[in-house]
C-alpha cells in the first residue's frame, strides 16, 4: 500500500469515528452554542447540523483535511538520470545489447531513416561523457559501432581510434586496456581500405598477420 493511499485510509477512518462520535454525544451539551458559529437553524436536525459543521470546517481549511501530497518526497523516475541518445539510455543494458548480432541489428533498423541526425548526436554525447564512465562509453562505442554498420561516415571510424589512443595510453589515469581493445576491433571490423588499416596499425606499432592461401603459417605485414 502507497503513503498516498495509506494516508486517505487513516483519514476516511478518522471521519467515521469523528461522525460517529458527534452523532451520539448528547445534545443538550450544544445548547451554550451561539447560532452564528454555524449555519444550522434552531429545530434543524442534529444530524444535518453535524454534517453541515464537517462541511465549513472542510471548506475553510481543506489543507489541513487533506495536504498537497504531491509535496511529499515521491521517489524519482529510474531512469530519470541516464542520458538518452537516439533514443538508447546510455548504460550499461545498452553496451551490451549492442555487442549482440540481434541488439546491433534492431539499432541498425531504428537508425536508418535518419543516420545523419543520430551521427551528430553521439558525436555530441561524446563530449558530455564523463572520461572514467566506462558504462555509458560502452554504450556510446556501441551505438558508433552500429552506425558505422549503416554510414560510411570516416568520423566514427575516427572515433574508434581516438578511444582506443586515450585509453591504451600509458600515461591516461583511466587506461582500461580491455575497453580499449575493443573501440580497435570495432575499427578494424568497420574499416574497408585496407591500406588505412594497415597505415593506422603500423603508426601504432601493432602487427597484423595474415595467413596466405600456400601456408599454414601467418606473415607478418
Amino acid at each position: 500500500m502507497s503513503k498516498k493511499t495509506w494516508f486517505l485510509f487513516l483519514f476516511i477512518c478518522g471521519v467515521f469515528l469523528g461522525v460517529n462520535h458527534l452523532l451520539n454525544r448528547d445534545p443538550s451539551s450544544d445548547a451554550d452554542v451561539a447560532p452564528s458559529q454555524g449555519r444550522g437553524l434552531a429545530g434543524e436536525d442534529p444530524k444535518a447540523q453535524v454534517v453541515q459543521k464537517m462541511a465549513d470546517f472542510v471548506e475553510s481549511r481543506p489543507q489541513a483535511v487533506l495536504p498537497d501530497l504531491s509535496a511529499s518526497g515521491s521517489p524519482p523516475r529510474q531512469n530519470g538520470n541516464t542520458p538518452e541518445v537516439a533514443g538508447y539510455p546510455l548504460n550499461r543494458a545498452t553496451a551490451d545489447n549492442l555487442e549482440t548480432r540481434d541488439g546491433l541489428g534492431q539499432f541498425h533498423l531504428d537508425s536508418s531513416e535518419d543516420v545523419s541526425e543520430s551521427i551528430q548526436q553521439v558525436h555530441h554525447a561524446w563530449g558530455e561523457v564523463g572520461e572514467a564512465d566506462f558504462e555509458q562509453r560502452r554504450a556510446l562505442l556501441g551505438m558508433t559501432r552500429g552506425l558505422a554498420g549503416v554510414s560510411d561516415d570516416p568520423s566514427l571510424r575516427e572515433t574508434m581510434l581516438r578511444e582506443y589512443d586515450s585509453y591504451q595510453a600509458q600515461g591516461n589515469p583511466n587506461r582500461n586496456p580491455d575497453y580499449a581493445g575493443q573501440a580497435l576491433q570495432d575499427y578494424l571490423n568497420h574499416e574497408t581500405d585496407e591500406e588505412r588499416k594497415m597505415e593506422e596499425l603500423k603508426k601504432r606499432g601493432i602487427p597484423m598477420y595474415r595467413m596466405p592461401a600456400s601456408t599454414e603459417e601467418p606473415v607478418e605485414q
